[in-house]
């Protein structure tokens, strides 16, 4: 497929999307998905005001999204070596007993819940909001996307300022942790903000920034995760992450069985 001429929607529900009308098997897919609403990323229902995954911007997918860079949890698998024990397991929207901040995700092992990793997902988000609203339209009410396209560009200073406040608060809070914390975001995200923290001359350890990339492959888009850098040597946190990790241990979700329940949903196996 040729790079779009403009920007335009690049997955909707997880559906890889091209301009023009869908193709009926496309169309069918949004529509089973669209019911429930599903999400096949954060496998359950979206709670995205609008289900649009990524964008592509100059020919590339960019996720605004960030449900979107959960696919196959290669997020949480590129951490897992470095856990101690052999249970990696996973809680989410994780706010200490005490103090201030949250994590999207606290990934551990299960008979070490005292010596955590902390990941987030961080998106940019188009400059027209509009403009999303426009394109499920045309998706839902019409079956097609148009061929010129959407106002779905980003203002990068504004998501680059955005950015840079959301993880120098992280960044804050993993050093009262003392515990490693990966925030993984687009490419295009990561450079920018990295140019920014390097203009600043600041240090954001032991928070760490970990790009991703959405490559086409014939008939999806799918998440490349380089190897994050290796944490450095941390102490185990005993205080509010590792007691509210303590309190909600029902809740713990074991990242093997997370998994099978990702295989058991791909398209390839369920006929989606």
């Amino acid at each position: 497929m040729l790079p779009p001429a403009a920007d335009l929607p690049a997955e909707a529900f997880g559906v890889l999307l091209s301009p023009g009308p869908l193709a009926k098997p496309a169309r069918d897919r949004l529509e089973r998905r669209r019911k429930d609403p599903f999400c096949p990323f954060l496998m359950t229902a979206c709670p995205r005001p609008y289900p649009i995954c990524s964008v592509f911007e100059g020919g590339k997918a960019i996720a605004i999204c960030p449900h979107r860079l959960l696919e196959g949890q290669e997020i949480f698998r590129s951490l897992a070596q470095w856990l101690p024990g052999y249970r990696p397991t996973l809680l989410r929207h994780l706010h200490p007993a005490e103090g201030s901040g949250g994590l999207g995700w606290v990934l551990f092992d299960q008979h070490h819940p005292d010596r955590w990793i902390g990941v987030n997902a961080v998106t940019p988000v188009p400059a027209d909001e509009a403009a999303l609203a426009w394109a499920t339209h045309d998706l839902f009410r019409h079956g097609m996307l148009r061929d010129e396209g959407y106002p779905l560009s980003f203002v990068w200073p504004a998501s680059t300022a955005d950015g840079g406040r959301l993880i120098t608060r992280q960044a804050e809070w993993a050093r009262t942790w003392q515990r490693p914390v990966y925030t993984f975001m687009p490419t295009p995200l990561f450079e920018r903000l990295r140019a920014l923290v390097d203009l600043r001359g600041v240090s954001l350890s032991p928070l760490a920034l970990a790009p991703v990339s959405l490559e086409r492959e014939v008939s999806a888009l799918r998440l490349r995760v380089p190897v994050p850098p290796a944490p450095k040597p941390a102490p185990a946190e005993r205080g509010g992450i590792w007691k509210a990790l303590l309190q909600h241990w029902s809740e713990w979700i074991s990242l093997q069985v997370l998994g099978r329940v990702v295989d058991a949903t791909s398209p390839d196996q369920s006929g989606d």
